[in-house]
């Protein structure tokens, strides 16, 4: 008596059936490999023989296993419909953002205009918060005093002399309640000229900080003031 036998695929197209003892292997879709197995199968029980039918079992465990990789196909046409159906969704929001503020973690301190802006947030509250611009060669070029600052988002700036290049900024939070230090993360604020989608998603272009992936963005504000 033959037998079939419907592998999942490797891959997700490879597949091998076998009808009395020959193996033919060729890329299928669901559809086509439930026609082919169901002609198989037709085939197979009219040959069995009738003193020796196929178990029960066996025809239920075969009709599962097609069902499985059909289900599969589907279950991934439906992911990846979704899929796209969200990067859409994110581009229509992301097209909001151009010309906002973003903010992206990182120290570089960008300038636009002559002014020079920056980010931070505290895990506590400081009563003691102060900004070091550092400028080439890690030299301090100045220091913003904050004073007390409560726990979250903070902004600053700085107006760059004419003499020192924007493009070499940087800067530090030093951040301390008494004497212990406070922890502290470091944002640079930069304008969105540009949303593109793509392969790895939704991109992001910033007008001096370059291309950057949507989900680096922390917070987008219209102002220096962060988005909460």
């Amino acid at each position: 008596m033959s037998t079939i036998t419907a592998t999942t695929p490797s891959g997700a197209e490879a597949t091998s059936v076998t009808a009395s003892g020959k193996t033919a292997e060729k890329a299928l879709s669901a559809s086509e490999m439930g026609d082919r197995f169901l002609k198989l199968l037709v085939t197979q029980l009219k040959n069995q023989d009738p003193m020796n039918p196929m178990d029960n079992a066996q025809l239920t465990s075969q009709m599962a296993q097609i069902n499985t990789v059909s289900g599969i196909e589907k279950l991934n046409e439906s992911v990846k419909s979704l899929s796209g159906q969200h990067l859409q969704a994110q581009a229509v929001q992301g097209a909001a953002m151009i010309g906002r503020q973003a903010w992206v973690e990182g120290d570089r301190l960008v300038a636009a205009g002559g002014v020079a802006r920056g980010g931070f947030e505290l895990s506590a509250s400081a009563s003691s918060v102060k900004i070091e611009v550092v400028g080439p060669g890690e030299r301090v070029l100045d220091t913003v005093d904050l004073r007390a600052q409560g726990a979250g988002r903070g902004s600053f700036q700085w107006n760059v002399p004419s003499s020192v290049d924007p493009a070499t900024l940087s800067f530090r939070v030093v951040a301390k309640a008494g004497t212990a230090a406070v922890g502290s993360t470091s944002y640079s604020i930069d304008t969105v000229s540009s949303v593109s989608t793509g392969p790895n998603g939704l991109t992001v272009g910033l007008a001096r900080l370059g291309e950057t992936e949507f989900s680096k963005v922390k917070a987008v504000a219209g102002s220096d003031r962060p988005a909460s």
